[in-house]
């Protein structure tokens, strides 16, 4: 049995008696080629969002966490919130740019046009996806300390947890971006994490082993 975290490793083993020999962890892999830092203008106050729009993502608390903040909210996906987001923005006069669903190859040029990338979900199974894209296109990003994001994330090293509502959303924005060192600094170690540990390279092999 391949899971993609510890966490899930440890809930099938609990759930239904598969002993620790028969299940591997192999997480979640990213194209480290394509998603990687590279020289583009970037705006000082652009956070950026990939993923759907439903309640576990959390992005109404995101929206109005920004509130009164002279940022730009880059919102990419879609889902079953949407017109309540939009309405949430207008209520916090918050800036949201929504882009929908873009194909995954224009992704990076997006992530890497921002300064922070957000991740403030109520729960996850394992590392998410895009999470791990935006860490190893070098961006600093902010993420809820949940399960499957703080296993990810060394608070303060690779990236910054915070809690889930807008108050703590609020207060981790204004810290990472008020400190520019703290951003390099956890941009760096972000994209040194995924080249070690979540490169193609890296996770294919196990998975044929």
């Amino acid at each position: 049995i391949i899971v993609a975290s510890p966490m899930m490793r440890d809930y099938v083993s609990r759930n239904y008696s598969i002993p620790n020999s028969k299940l591997n962890v192999v997480p979640n892999h990213v194209l480290t080629d394509i998603f990687c830092p590279e020289l583009v203008k970037s705006f000082p106050k652009r956070l950026c969002f990939v993923g759907r729009f439903t309640e576990q993502k959390n992005v109404l608390a995101l929206v109005e966490a920004c509130a009164g903040m002279d940022v730009n909210l880059t919102l990419i996906g879609k889902g079953v919130l949407r017109s309540e987001i939009g309405a949430a923005a207008e209520l916090y006069n918050v800036n949201v740019t929504f882009l929908g669903i873009l194909p995954h190859a224009e992704l990076p040029f997006q992530l890497r046009k921002s300064s922070i990338y957000m991740h403030t979900t109520l729960y996850e199974g394992s590392p998410p996806k895009s999470l791990l894209e935006a860490m190893s296109c070098g961006l600093p990003v902010i993420g809820s300390n949940v399960s499957g994001i703080r296993e990810l994330i060394r608070h303060g090293e690779t990236g910054w947890l915070c809690g889930t509502s807008p108050e703590e959303i609020r207060e981790a924005i204004l810290t990472v971006m008020s400190d520019k060192k703290l951003q390099e600094r956890m941009g760096r170690n972000a994209r040194d994490v995924i080249l070690e540990n979540f490169s193609l390279n890296k996770t294919a092999p196990k998975e044929m082993e």
